[in-house]
């Protein structure tokens, strides 16, 4: 009709109206919006100019140009509609006020209704209402659910809101989830901290957000069991690692608490170990370092210098040295040279940090002089330098000692590390795995761009 007959279509709006079918009529016009929208082009490779509309394009703003002005804004409102727009532009008072005369029986029509409800306010809670209550599973009325509890949301009607948290849709209950539990005070009610079984993967981000905002020791079942949540935003494949966010946030808001049940402690070691996530674990360790007191500090120390997985070893080492401060002074003066001398890589430069940050001098320079005696191993020595080297000048100045005199690294320690070094500095001092693990720590890290 709009390529060949559009010159009819204001007498035939004037017929739908005459009749008593406005909604009709303006459905029209959201129709007519929709075409629009859609820009399609002529698939002429001559053609030079690709932004050019295409004919079609051409007789639909030919036939928008017919319609009478409060019609032809809607059919532009429909346009920006059909892109899925978050936000769309108010229509102007002539428009709103046919709009929110139109009832909203047919989906187009309510749709819009519900997109402007900023203009019609609480002439769109019916289409709100029959949007969420008719819902069939299918993408398009997940999307026009989503639209209308954001609709909800925004002029605050909180017994729809509040209904939504048993929707079909996990992108409704998400956002209704976050607006009936942000103005309360922790601890949560049960029926909130029930949605962790919810199996909408946005109901769980939801929940897991608002627990971190509000910590309560009421929390941890509900944490601990969002700590073991498996989802994961894609697939993994070709050999990449496995990363569960919704843990991740579970174990941070674990972490904000003073202090954990030893039954919840035991679960979370396991979780560690058994997960498929590395930073995951990264993450768990730590935590049972800062909340697990001497026996799960020396239970890790112990892991990491024991026979098991090398990416849990060096898991369980790494966190002993980034929450040394949380570690309890005994656990350091238990950490044996030999072991030391004997350890994987990096366990063994995971303990030197350790021993050189938090242990006592005498205890420090007695590790280093075991170290420096084995040619092997004696590379170590330049970590408990470079720790001590500031606060503690006068241990660097003997460790120094304990290393070939006039050793270039000595020197390069001093200047920072300002300039990143190769094995080719330390290569004397040391096997090539160690070197490299050495380096590792003490070379200057490239800024990200």
């Amino acid at each position: 009709m709009i390529a060949h007959h559009r010159e009819q279509l204001p007498q035939i709006l004037d017929c739908l109206i005459a009749a008593g079918e406005q909604e009709r009529a303006v459905e029209l016009a959201i129709d007519l919006g929709h075409i629009l929208a859609r820009h399609t082009k002529s698939w002429d490779f001559h053609e030079l100019d690709d932004d050019a509309p295409s004919p079609e394009e051409d007789e639909a703003n030919a036939a928008r140009n017919l319609l009478p002005a409060d019609y032809a804004a809607i059919a532009h409102a429909a346009r920006a509609l059909r892109s899925n727009a978050a936000e769309i532009d108010p229509l102007p008072p002539p428009a709103a006020a046919l709009l929110a005369a139109t009832p909203g029986r047919r989906p187009d029509v309510r749709r819009l209704r519900i997109k402007q409800h900023a203009v019609l306010r609480a002439k769109v809670v019916p289409d709100i209402n029959t949007t969420l209550a008719e819902a069939e599973i299918t993408w398009e009325d997940a999307h026009r659910c989503a639209e209308a509890i954001t609709a909800a949301i925004a002029l605050g009607l909180n017994t729809i809101v509040e209904d939504a948290l048993d929707h079909m849709f996990a992108d409704v209950v998400a956002p209704a989830l976050k607006a009936v539990g942000d103005p309360l005070e922790a601890p949560l009610p049960t029926g909130l901290l029930e949605l962790a079984k919810a199996e909408g993967s946005p109901v769980r981000k939801a929940l897991v957000a608002l627990l971190s905002a509000k910590p309560h020791p009421g929390h941890v079942p509900t944490l601990m069991s969002l700590a073991h949540d498996q989802w994961s935003a894609s697939y993994r494949r070709y050999e990449e690692e496995d990363h569960f966010p919704i843990a991740h946030e579970a174990i941070e808001a674990l972490a904000a608490l003073p202090s954990l049940p030893d039954d919840d402690l035991e679960r979370l070691d396991t979780l560690a170990i058994e997960t498929t996530d590395p930073k995951l674990r990264n993450d768990v360790f730590g935590l049972l370092v800062t909340h697990g007191g001497r026996a799960m500090q020396e239970r890790l120390v112990d892991r990491a210098c024991s026979p098991g997985l090398p990416a849990v070893q060096r898991a369980a080492a790494h966190a002993l040295v980034l929450k040394s401060d949380s570690l309890d002074a005994a656990v350091v003066a238990e950490i044996e040279a030999a072991t030391v001398a004997t350890r994987m890589p990096s366990v063994a430069a995971s303990l030197v940090l350790i021993t050189a940050y938090r242990g006592q001098s005498e205890f420090v320079i007695e590790l280093a002089r075991y170290l420096a005696a084995r040619p092997k191993r004696r590379v170590l020595v330049l970590l408990a330098i470079w720790l001590t080297r500031e606060e503690r000048p006068e241990v660097a100045e003997k460790l120094e000692a304990l290393l070939p005199k006039g050793h270039a690294a000595i020197a390069w320690l001093r200047s920072g590390p300002a300039t990143i070094a190769d094995d080719e500095l330390v290569k004397d001092l040391g096997d090539p795995a160690v070197c490299q693990e050495v380096l590792s720590w003490l070379n200057p890290k490239e800024e990200k761009t």
